[in-house]
């Protein structure tokens, strides 16, 4: 019976650990982030043809492409370099963001040399391919932030900028397509 009481007593100090609570913010800050396109589903299905559709999936498609050649995979060693060591933090980010902007770079050089090979098969016109590349390069940015946010241990602010970043693009979204009439197919 002592057992059963010691094993409660952990049950109970883990579940009010301030892990558990951290745990429990991020936890809520990504369902909360991950609710907010579908909010934005019933405005742009009354707004968007099914052509427009597909422009935005292979923009969204091009963008996550685009992302994963600016990040180039620096989040894990941020991370790593985040929570050992304090000292040296500003030249490390300097280095991060350099090679965020070299690789940005090197994905507009890429996409500016084959460029009629893209839109043919992207069907996007060359302002789109170019805004992929440049919200790839800023949401690389942003990822590496939330990076350093979870490194601190600051899962309260994460979720603040998480999310809003969601309400932002969902904002910009009904702006430009609902306001201003604006698609991919009407650049």
């Amino acid at each position: 019976m002592e057992s059963i009481y010691r094993i409660v007593a952990s049950s109970r100090r883990a579940i009010t650990s301030q892990t558990a609570r951290t745990g429990f913010e991020y936890l809520i800050a990504n369902t909360l982030n991950a609710g907010v396109p579908f909010l934005l589903l019933p405005v742009l299905t009354r707004y968007l043809t099914p052509s427009d559709y597909g422009n935005v999936a292979m923009f969204q498609a091009l963008n996550a492409i685009f992302m994963t050649v600016t990040g180039f995979g620096l989040r894990v060693p941020l991370l790593r370099m985040l929570s050992i060591s304090t000292s040296g933090r500003a030249n490390y980010m300097t280095s991060v963001l350099s090679l965020v902007g070299a690789t940005t770079l090197f994905a507009a050089i890429v996409a500016a040399l084959f460029h009629t090979y893209l839109m043919k098969i992207t069907n996007l016109s060359p302002v789109w391919v170019g805004l992929a590349i440049v919200s790839a390069g800023a949401g690389t940015v942003f990822q590496l932030y939330l990076t350093v946010l979870q490194a601190d241990g600051k899962a309260k602010r994460y979720g603040a900028y998480l999310n809003s970043n969601s309400l932002i693009n969902l904002g910009l979204s009904v702006l430009l397509v609902v306001l201003f009439h604006l698609g991919p197919a009407r650049d």
